[in-house]
């Protein structure tokens, strides 16, 4: 109890001082936010000893980031080596293959020669003509 009694008037300077962090002093400065002030926001006089009073800013970009998470999976955001970049892969034709283009916009395909689509069948019954949702 003695060490208590004997740091109370140091605490107590302390306390009138201030640092901004109390919860008067960010709900004001939340406030503000909304409100569209500038960063710089004047927050409370505090007297002084000496009859005086110290006006007491608080930066809002000084403030601790919220603790509430964002949502979704989190990103990884760390620099990466040169070999771990990932190039494009150049994709060859299926008819000439030559690079830079695919099979469906090849200049060599031949015109007309789509194969036919085959009919659609029953999956329960296997005859074509109707669907699965339809069968009797």
């Amino acid at each position: 109890m003695e060490t208590i009694n004997v740091l109370l008037p140091k605490l107590m300077k302390v306390c009138v001082e201030g640092d901004g962090l109390g919860l008067e002093e960010r709900l004001s400065v939340k406030k503000a936010r909304k409100e569209g002030s500038p960063a710089q926001i004047v927050v409370q006089h505090i007297p002084r000893d000496d009859g005086g009073t110290a006006a007491m800013s608080l930066d809002a970009a000084l403030l601790a980031p919220s603790k509430k998470r964002s949502g979704g999976r989190p990103t990884n955001s760390r620099d990466r080596a040169p070999y771990e970049t990932t190039f494009k892969r150049t994709r060859f034709c299926t008819i000439c293959r030559l690079p830079g283009h695919k099979s469906t916009t090849c200049p060599d395909r031949p015109t007309g020669v789509a194969k036919p689509r085959k009919e659609a069948k029953c999956s329960n019954c296997g005859l074509a003509g109707h669907r699965k949702t339809s069968c009797v």
